[in-house]
């Protein structure tokens, strides 16, 4: 029954992203989600500024240190840190978009500096770690993105810039990987989640590696999860989207959103090395979607963030992937038909 309910309510999500993308134009839809984003943000933002008490999250940091300590992390004016974080780091990459690739005047880019200013700080008040992490990944993105729009040369500079700060990248990571997870609270094991995907993939997938235990009902209690809670009661999901996907719905229903993802992946590479001056007005579509697509699958390595069910907003998340998938596809279903009308004119 759980595995039903929940299957209905994500075909009715997934059905509301596509509608979003064949009904609407990407204009509306970014301009109606700017408008929610910043007003989440801005209104979170007063209210902690403000000091009520219901903006705040005690959140037990036992998991994370080992000892029984609490701390308090901003929620604002929604439902959670985590549904902040998400709203927070969608409005960052939003308005930096909006700044780096859209044409505005001197009062618009103040006032998109004010609303950057004011997401990042509400984003770090959340103490929410991956999404920060997930924000930085998105904006590089953006940066590589403009960079390629500046140089405006040969595909060989291009290629140089993006394998040098790949390079760089790797060089931080390999370098500075403990003492950036001691700075930031966690330690090598990313807070016992290394443990927990050993647990799971030795001990409950192996069981079930096909089909899986059902969507949503894996965590419901059972034989297998009372044997895997006794060693981490904290983990009320897999903290990995990807692992907990493949313990509900399988390698078959793991294989189907890898397939999609490989899809929207070789745009996010094309884009990379097209030259992006000469996109106009679909340059929005190309920016927006690859930093969020990077940013949503950037916190699903240690969050799962699609097939999740609680009020941390990741419905919205999983409607927003569909959006882009089928704005995404549709652009490419589109320009093979302008290329296949030329060919019959031609003939």
């Amino acid at each position: 029954m759980t595995t039903l309910q929940r299957s209905v309510a994500v075909t009715i999500a997934s059905l509301y992203g596509i509608l979003l993308a064949t009904r609407y134009s990407f204009d509306t839809v970014i301009r109606l989600l700017s408008w929610m984003f910043v007003i989440v943000t801005t209104s979170s933002f007063i209210a902690v500024l403000a000091g009520a008490d219901w903006a705040l999250e005690i959140r037990d940091e036992r998991m994370y240190t080992g000892i029984a300590t609490s701390v308090e992390a901003w929620k604002g004016v929604t439902a959670g840190r985590d549904s902040l974080g998400y709203v927070t780091g969608l409005t960052t990459i939003v308005a930096l978009t909006y700044m780096l690739f859209m044409k505005r005047n001197t009062t618009n880019k103040i006032l998109l500096g004010c609303i950057l200013c004011c997401s990042i700080a509400t984003l770090v008040g959340t103490t929410y770690v991956t999404a920060i992490i997930s924000v930085i990944i998105a904006v590089l993105y953006l940066v590589v993105l403009k960079m390629n729009m500046l140089l405006r040369g040969s595909s060989v500079l291009k290629f140089s810039l993006v394998s040098f700060i790949l390079i760089l990248i790797t060089a931080v990571a390999v370098l500075f990987y403990i003492p950036v997870l001691e700075l930031l609270g966690r330690d090598s094991t990313f807070t016992g989640r290394t443990l927990l995907w050993e647990n799971l993939l030795n001990n409950v997938i192996s069981r079930k590696p096909i089909l899986g235990y059902g969507f949503g009902s894996f965590w419901q209690g059972g034989t297998i999860y009372q044997f895997v809670s006794e060693d981490f009661n904290w983990a009320g999901q897999a903290h990995n989207g990807y692992i907990h996907m493949w313990v509900e719905l399988g390698v078959i229903g793991l294989f189907v959103f890898l397939f999609m993802l490989f899809q929207i992946s070789g745009m996010l590479l094309k884009s990379v090395f097209s030259d992006l001056n000469n996109l106009d007005s679909r340059i929005f579509v190309i920016t927006f979607t690859g930093s969020f697509l990077l940013f949503i699958l950037s916190i699903n390595t240690a969050d799962s963030t699609f097939t999740v069910s609680n009020a941390s907003g990741s419905g919205l998340l999983w409607v927003l992937f569909v959006y882009c998938y089928t704005l995404i596809v549709s652009e490419r279903f589109l320009e093979e038909k302008k290329k296949e009308i030329n060919l019959t004119v031609r003939d």
